[in-house]
């Protein structure tokens, strides 16, 4: 999946970057002709912009350093030039954390003791994790905290998914989070099919994770504002979560299946500057093509 929510095109540019653009150098003159200063030797060739240039600094800086006179760029090889001294860069931001929990989606034939046995937790932690009643009877469809472990974005982003799963779970999988989305089944199930080939470790060239091929900004996207929670795309559950939802979105926004379907592939903003691609259009064409055969059995 190509297509990102385009929720900034439709904004206007503003004049703060003109604002800035003037107000930094102009601050930054201000900032290292207080600050400490080293010297260079002048070389033939050498101009106070190319100076400026070479030791982060601006023509106005080193002018009020050096005591030239108005406008003047004049300098002289062979003589020293006072110059800013390099300042230790700021350390780099600790990565943000955050808990990752991770999901099982129940269907048909599993129970309490199997769920639990299958992520290694007791059947005691799966039913207080998730407020289960004490019978331990869990519902088809349900989803249920398996486990949670800290992570980052940029860790999640990079690391292998665990391992592959069934083609039959995977469907059945899209079968109830499409149930939810109120999505046709057989629908997220073609475009699964033709995005992943229902494989969870298919990982495109430009970055599209899992089964439903979604890229990690329109996973954030979709976790934020439909789904309320950071999704985990290397996990089979959540990156179907993720598909099924942002295609819901799609259907409910543009009020037709082959626009969503458009949208899911080559993305909203640009179907609306461009119309749509001739890949586009196979890539429609071959999911309603797909839809049919999963509707005929």
């Amino acid at each position: 999946m190509t297509g990102l929510p385009a929720t900034t095109d439709h904004l206007p540019r503003r004049f703060g970057g003109v604002v800035r653009a003037v107000a930094v150098p102009l601050l930054l003159a201000l900032v290292v002709s207080a600050g400490a200063t080293g010297t260079v030797r002048i070389k033939r060739g050498d101009t106070l912009w190319s100076l400026a240039q070479r030791h982060g600094t601006t023509v106005q800086a080193l002018r009020e350093l050096n005591g030239i006179p108005g406008n003047s760029t004049l300098i002289i090889a062979g003589r020293l030039l006072k110059v800013p001294a390099k300042t230790a860069k700021p350390a780099a931001p600790a990565p943000r954390t955050h808990t990752v929990n991770r999901y099982h989606t129940v269907v048909r034939g599993d129970s309490l003791i199997a769920i639990a046995r299958r992520y290694g937790k007791t059947p005691k932690w799966v039913s207080a994790k998730n407020n289960l009643p004490a019978s331990g009877v869990v519902l088809l469809g349900a989803r249920l905290i398996v486990g949670t472990a800290p992570g980052t974005a940029a860790r999640e982003a990079a690391r292998p998914p665990a391992r592959e799963v069934s083609r039959d779970r995977v469907k059945a999988l899209i079968r109830a989070e499409a149930r939810r989305a109120r999505v046709d089944p057989e629908l997220a199930l073609a475009l699964a099919y033709l995005e992943s080939g229902f494989q969870q470790r298919v990982v495109s060239h430009a970055g599209a994770i899992g089964v439903m091929q979604v890229m990690p900004e329109t996973g954030k996207w979709v976790g934020r504002y439909l789904v309320g929670r950071p999704l985990d795309l290397h996990d089979v559950e959540d990156n179907v979560v993720a598909g099924v939802r942002y295609i819901a979105m799609l259907i409910r926004i543009t009020g037709k299946h082959s626009k969503a379907l458009a949208g899911y592939y080559q993305g909203l903003a640009s179907i609306q500057r461009n119309g749509f691609y001739a890949e586009t259009k196979r890539y429609v064409a071959n999911i309603l093509a797909i839809q049919r055969r999963f509707e005929q059995g």
